[in-house]
């Protein structure tokens, strides 16, 4: 069963709440918004309200209808036909649009540079000119295509057309588009599709703001999760949240991989600091830099550290130790040499190497471990020690040891209660 059949069928289920039906419903708008705008675009002639109206009231009559769908694996079809018959009423209902395409070219804020803002009027009238006079089967597959991240096998089986036809119908639009038109379509259509709104990423940032602010008063993952959702303004994204708390309740695979789930509202670069603070014990430091749109990941995919102070560093030295701790014998080892550091637990009496997923981190936690235990200079070996306390309540003596090793050095740490 593919996710659309399945979101399908937990909406029609008789024996779930309506909270639940409702949850299931918001993903599949989700998944179609774009879709249905884009279809309802091309068929009203380019009057944006009109398609925006129109893919609403296409929503609401498939949730009406939604029982009398017998198999959910038809739904993309199935609810082409609803947008369909939408347009097609509005077509009959209301005079055709004297103003042409133009009319939708209001892309700049009107408190814009006056020039700029008229050069962009300009450049999407041009845009809508060109849509408008390509044939409408060419014309429909390129506002799917470019509107939203769809596939050509998902416009396929929204439009009830093989994928072959999907894949000529694109390449035919495109080459009666020149190249730079063609990315002035793109553009164009990306800042007019509804889930890329303003209010969309403002409703993240808040969510993620304040969900940081509770993990920081203490206050459990489900708990805030199910008070964030009772705040929300957008069904959508309610249910969504709801979703990822009866995820954890089921035993997924921890916050960041439910929350992956659900790309068209947390990205790649969201969930792998979500991932990042599970793994560090810093979910509510990542929270707020996310918040707060700071990048937490280079260009290569690797952790920003700011400097020795970063409380990242911390947090990282506080989960390999409660590691070592719960799933080892209370030690673990650093190598430095020239090829890099790699960290290693002692696990039923040998050294095992975990952080694989964070390299980058490993010389911080050398400097900070040496600090913490009050070792300087150069001679070896070294030792001191530092305390730990846990959340528990239980406080571990750290002696660390820094000495020499094959190839370069080494650092060993041995926790014991006190």
């Amino acid at each position: 069963m593919t996710e659309i059949a399945r979101l399908v069928a937990a909406a029609q289920r008789q024996d779930a709440t309506e909270r639940e039906r409702q949850a299931a419903f918001g993903r599949i708008v989700a998944r179609f918004q774009d879709m249905a705008f884009g279809y309802a675009y091309a068929l009203l002639g380019g009057d944006r309200e009109a398609a925006e109206d129109a893919a609403q009231e296409a929503f609401l009559a498939a949730w009406r209808s939604l029982p009398m769908l017998a198999e959910p694996a038809a739904f993309p079809g199935w609810f082409r036909t609803i947008v369909l018959r939408r347009c097609q009423r509005r077509r009959r209902d209301s005079p055709p649009v004297t103003v042409p395409l133009e009319a939708a070219a209001h892309l700049a804020a009107a408190d814009g540079d006056p020039q700029r803002h008229a050069e962009r009027r300009e450049a999407a009238a041009q845009v809508a000119r060109c849509l408008h006079a390509l044939p409408e089967a060419e014309r429909t597959a390129a506002l799917l295509f470019y509107i939203g991240d769809y596939s050509q096998k998902e416009i396929a089986e929204f439009l009830g057309v093989p994928v072959t036809t999907v894949k000529k119908r694109l390449f035919t639009a495109r080459r009666r588009l020149q190249e730079r038109m063609l990315t002035m379509v793109q553009d164009d259509l990306h800042a007019q599709r509804p889930s890329r709104d303003d209010a969309f990423a403002a409703r993240i940032a808040a969510f993620t703001r304040e969900f940081g602010q509770m993990l920081v008063e203490g206050v459990p993952v489900l708990h805030s999760l199910a008070a964030l959702a009772e705040r929300q303004e957008d069904p959508r994204f309610q249910s969504v949240i709801l979703e990822i708390a009866q995820g954890l309740r089921e035993g997924a695979s921890g916050l960041s991989g439910t929350m992956a789930r659900y790309p068209e509202f947390f990205d790649e670069h969201y969930t792998r600091a979500v991932c990042l603070g599970e793994d560090t014990g810093t979910a509510d430091l990542q929270l707020e830099r996310l918040a707060a749109g700071e990048e937490i990941f280079d260009d290569e995919g690797r952790i920003i550290l700011r400097g020795a102070d970063d409380p990242l560093i911390a947090g990282c030295a506080s989960s390999v130790l409660w590691q070592a701790i719960h799933w080892g014998e209370s030690r673990l080892r650093l190598t430095a040499r020239p090829d890099g550091l790699r960290l290693f637990f002692r696990v039923n009496g040998q050294w095992q190497e975990g952080w694989r997923r964070y390299p980058e981190v490993l010389p911080a936690l050398w400097a900070h471990f040496r600090t913490q235990a009050g070792i300087g200079g150069e001679s070896l070996p070294q030792e001191g020690r530092f305390s730990y306390p846990t959340h528990g309540g239980t406080t571990y003596d750290v002696q660390v040891r820094v000495q020499a090793a094959e190839g370069g050095e080494e650092m060993i740490l041995e926790a014991q209660p006190r």
